[in-house]
């Protein structure tokens, strides 16, 4: 029966997606306590599930997704973005650059330090800093052959390792947000200590 189920979502890649989606969703949902994962990691969680089982989706498919995702987003967070930047811009754009650089130095010492296979690294960057379009600039990198794959390593197998290193970091990039977030919360939510 699963074989079946894999065999037509194999054939029908547009299927894949929803369910990809619908799945994620669903267990993006579970609390345990306070802690969900939220839709976002389930639905990296559900697609490295069915990775695991070979099923692989095309490089269009892949572009539709991230460009949904990346649309959902702008859409959330646009009505906001001009006051914050007007009232706080400087203090965020300094905060970004830091762990721009930061997460960069980290992800291409533990490339190093580990050996890891080519392009993980560049999903590990993505993933733990939650930044999905690092990860669409990186596969576009490797698709468009402005960076070529090292000797006898496919750029699809590329491909792969960034994404793979993007799900993998992903949950533990979204911790820490929620960690700091939550931290923040406390801090600035504390009374003021008497005179």
């Amino acid at each position: 029966m699963f074989e079946t189920i894999l065999a037509t979502l194999e054939a029908q890649p547009v299927l894949l997606i929803f369910v990809l989606v619908a799945l994620g969703y669903l267990l993006g949902g579970i609390r345990i306590g306070s802690f969900s994962l939220g839709p976002v990691a389930g639905v990296l969680f559900a697609g490295l599930f069915f990775g695991n089982f070979g099923l692989r989706l095309s490089a269009d498919a892949q572009a539709l997704g991230s460009a949904l995702f990346i649309f959902s987003v702008g859409y959330q967070a646009g009505p906001r973005f001009f006051d914050v930047l007007r009232t706080d811009g400087l203090k965020y754009l300094s905060l970004a650059a830091v762990i721009a650089v930061a997460g960069s130095l980290i992800a291409i010492g533990a490339g190093k330090l580990l050996a890891l296979t080519p392009g993980t690294s560049a999903g590990m960057l993505a993933g733990g800093l939650t930044s999905s379009p690092t990860l669409a600039a990186a596969q576009e990198a490797i698709r468009a052959g402005s960076v070529a794959p090292p000797e006898g390593v496919s750029a699809d197998a590329v491909i792969g390792n960034i994404t793979t290193g993007y799900a993998i970091t992903y949950i533990f990039g979204l911790a820490g947000l929620a960690s700091c977030s939550s931290a923040t919360r406390r801090c600035c939510s504390a009374p003021s200590p008497a005179p």
